[in-house]
Formats: C-alpha cells, sequence, structure tokens
C-alpha cells in the first residue's frame, strides 16, 4: 500500500477520489498477487472488496 498521503480533510470530493484510487490499487495486488501465487494480506483483501463509492 501507499504510504501516507495528505488531503484535505474538508474536501468530500477529493476524499472520494483518494478512496476509489486505494481501493483500485488493492483490487489490482489482489490480481496480480493471485497470477504470481503471491499471499495477499487479509486488510488488502478487505479493502479490494468495498464497494467503489461514487464521486
Amino acid at each position: 500500500m501507499a504510504g501516507h498521503r495528505e488531503y484535505d480533510a474538508v474536501d468530500t470530493n477529493e476524499l472520494l477520489r483518494m478512496l476509489r484510487s486505494e481501493i483500485f490499487a488493492a483490487q489490482l495486488k489482489v490480481v496480480l498477487d493471485q497470477k504470481l501465487g503471491r499471499e495477499t494480506s487479509p486488510t488488502v483483501k478487505k479493502l479490494a472488496a468495498m464497494t467503489m463509492p461514487s464521486i
């Protein structure tokens, strides 16, 4: 996962865009781990299973 990112806590759209990006990255990691025969952490699996928020 990516490191700590700064965001404007007041800007809901920015927060939702960032959450969508993190969910997408987790989904990609799950797929790549499966293809490469690697174990994916439970945290990444939970994030990947989240529903994408609409912006």
